[in-house]
């Protein structure tokens, strides 16, 4: 799933796969440029639309990407347990199970992006 200006620009994207009833998201990506514009969370969305039958969604980050763990946190995902994996560097698991709660309540909600599955 990307993220497109309309001129075809590719802003962001992310992936998931469905493993059962649990939807695994991975590699949610945006241009830094593009950053805090409410693009990862729009891409975050449709992935949930994407996969109606998941009943929870997974997805981590190091833990010291407080971008990416404030998006998570604020779309509703809690963060469930960490792994170090080596000396500095610990991820972190976070989770969120399906409910009416949308989250990003306050990103910019725009026309302009464009969040397509290829």
């Amino acid at each position: 799933m990307v993220a497109c200006e309309p001129d075809g620009t590719v802003l962001g994207s992310v992936r998931g796969e469905l493993h059962g009833d649990v939807c695994t998201v991975g590699r949610l990506v945006v241009e830094p440029a593009a950053q805090r514009l409410g693009i990862g969370c729009a891409l975050v969305r449709a992935l949930e639309r994407e996969f109606p039958d998941a009943r929870r969604f997974e997805i981590f980050t190091g833990h010291l990407s407080e971008g990416p763990l404030r998006l998570y946190e604020s779309l509703g995902y809690v963060r469930e347990r960490t792994q170090a994996v080596r000396e500095g560097l610990i991820l972190v698991y976070l989770a969120r199970q399906r409910t009416g709660r949308r989250g990003c309540e306050n990103a910019v909600e725009s026309e302009r992006w464009d969040a397509r599955t290829d």
